[in-house]
């Protein structure tokens, strides 16, 4: 079972808290939707700030094999006016992603190499614990600045509604 599978055949609603680059609490919100007999998936993300319910960030984002067959993500967010691939980061020696010993999932996706200051570059992070939960966390950074952590949530997956 590859991730795509893995997202697809798991729990469809995950919802949990998170802190943002701002450092305000939020409550985060994420849908899965199959695509096509399972060679997509897209994730519908939501942060909710705590205690009000401000939407302070939104995106769909598709998960899909490139013409390559490499794992990426195509997120469309709130804050950003274009849509950046963000290709899978594999390990020295691996071809594609997999759980390891415990069918835990945890990949990182990115616009970029990090160090590279000159330009705007994130990365996404998503682990899929067997356990029922799901981490989610941003890192980026602006040209000439800092790249860091900024946001990340963690959550569990909901009961599925009937």
């Amino acid at each position: 079972m590859d991730l795509i599978q893995a997202l697809c055949r798991g729990p469809q609603q995950w919802r949990g808290l998170g802190r943002n680059h701002e450092d305000e609490e939020f409550t985060g919100r994420l849908e899965l939707q199959p695509l096509v007999e399972e060679r997509g998936v897209l994730l519908r993300y939501r942060a909710l700030r705590l205690p009000d319910g401000r939407l302070v960030h939104e995106e769909a984002t598709l998960l899909a094999r490139d013409a390559e067959g490499q794992l990426c993500l195509w997120p469309v967010m709130s804050e950003l006016p274009d849509i950046w691939c963000h290709r899978i980061v594999l390990p020295a020696g691996r071809h594609d992603a997999a759980p390891d010993t415990q069918g835990r999932w945890e990949v990182c996706f990115t616009t970029g190499p990090s160090e590279e200051a000159a330009h705007f570059r994130e990365q996404i992070r998503l682990v899929l614990d067997p356990a029922g939960e799901l981490h989610y966390a941003h890192a980026w950074g602006l040209p000439g600045g800092v790249f860091a952590e900024r946001s990340a949530c963690a959550m569990r997956a909901l009961p599925a509604s009937r």
